[in-house]
């Protein structure tokens, strides 16, 4: 299902469910990490490694559970200001874990750390 920015934008509650799927475990969906930039609080499944994107800054659920995804929304309604919480966690942990800028230093740090063995030759 494609999740417009749009409707993340007029959502108090991302709730983001996946299937218990082969390929569910293999994938991440985009649609959290727009969330998260949106400082947005999220519920989602345990599926794929959406526990440890989400750890502190959203609460994750056991797929195909009604009950805990009830319980999960229900708490989060009755308790506002960890919504706010939840979703300042999830904007600071995307700028500082999963941003393009996060990204570069990583690979810069990996790659200069090669990068004497394979000098550039100036034509």
């Amino acid at each position: 299902m494609k999740c417009s920015p749009d409707y993340l934008v007029i959502s108090h509650l991302p709730v983001i469910l996946q299937r218990e799927t082969i390929t569910s475990y293999r994938q991440v969906p985009a649609k959290i990490f727009r969330a998260m930039f949106m400082a947005k609080p999220i519920v989602a499944t345990d599926i794929s490694d959406l526990t440890e994107i989400l750890k502190d800054c959203g609460m994750i659920v056991k797929a195909g559970s009604v009950e805990q995804l009830s319980d999960a929304i229900n708490y989060l309604y009755s308790h506002r200001q960890v919504m706010e919480k939840m979703g300042l966690c999830a904007k600071d942990r995307i700028e500082r874990h999963y941003s393009w800028r996060h990204a570069r230093d990583k690979l810069v740090s990996i790659f200069s750390k090669y990068e004497k063995n394979f000098p550039c030759k100036d034509k």
